[in-house]
């Protein structure tokens, strides 16, 4: 694809409010993306830029478009996951944003954490919170941990509210998870919803009221 291209679907993004449609985003970031050697850190810094409106949508753009480096694609999504999230209507397009930016771990997790994911066993146990109201015995998102604990304070109680939510686990191959993270010392696993489906999922009542403080900054976590 060449960079016209590449104008032209950086075009559709402004006409659908992804970017500010008069700005100067584009002209700004392109050729930085699109430079293997600058792609990684433009991309972090595109997606941040104050003329972008909807991040999520920048994300998949750059997934989309073939020419655009693979660690463009996965900078943005560890930026944008650790931060609060990676959000569509149809799951399997997050599921595939994960594919493209495996394309280029280096990118998409540090050397701690590509080490943690390949020091995994064959099998392994995770859990996962998920809110009072949610479905009690089926995941609704990608992230799990590998701590039961984190698991329970993420079915915590809302606060002001009284009912806790479940806490969800399951014994899944290795080539499952498809990336670790270890921000905030949850040791966070992404699950591919593909693999996991049709596995036995177990479901019990959460256990804690701690509701995780970094919620309560704004951050909704529940992806």
């Amino acid at each position: 694809m060449s960079r016209e291209k590449v104008q032209e679907c950086f075009a559709v993004l402004a006409e659908e409010g992804a970017i500010v449609e008069d700005g100067t985003w584009t002209e700004r970031y392109i050729d930085k993306i699109l430079d293997p050697q600058q792609a990684a850190a433009a991309a972090v810094e595109a997606i941040g830029d104050d003329e972008v409106m909807a991040p999520h949508g920048i994300a998949m753009a750059l997934a989309f478009i073939e020419c655009v480096p693979r660690s463009a694609v996965a900078a943005a999504l560890r930026k944008l996951w650790l931060e609060g999230g990676v959000f569509s209507e149809e799951p399997e397009q997050v599921a595939n944003l994960f594919r493209e930016a495996l394309k280029a771990p280096e990118a998409l997790m540090t050397p701690a954490e590509a080490s943690a994911l390949g020091e995994l066993p064959e099998y392994v146990c995770i859990f996962r919170g998920q809110l009072h109201g949610d479905l009690p015995d089926q995941p609704s998102g990608m992230s799990w941990t590998l701590k039961e604990e984190v698991a329970d304070w993420y079915a915590a109680p809302i606060p002001g509210q009284a009912l806790r939510g479940r806490v969800l686990s399951a014994l899944v191959p290795r080539h499952a998870v498809m990336a670790l993270f270890l921000a905030r010392a949850e040791v966070e696993v992404i699950v591919d919803p593909a693999v996991l489906q049709g596995l036995s999922v177990r479901s019990r009542p959460g256990r804690s009221d701690e509701f995780p403080p970094h919620l309560m900054a704004g951050k909704s976590l529940f992806f």
